[in-house]
């Protein structure tokens, strides 16, 4: 992990679109 290991914003949300467009039929049942 960068920046002494403390995720940002931006890491969070890059983790869940990754994951998202990764699993789409997870990541739209987790959303809705």
């Amino acid at each position: 992990m960068r920046r002494g290991g403390r995720p940002d914003m931006s890491d969070i949300l890059h983790c869940g679109f990754v994951a998202v467009v990764g699993r789409p039929n997870v990541g739209k049942s987790t959303l809705l």
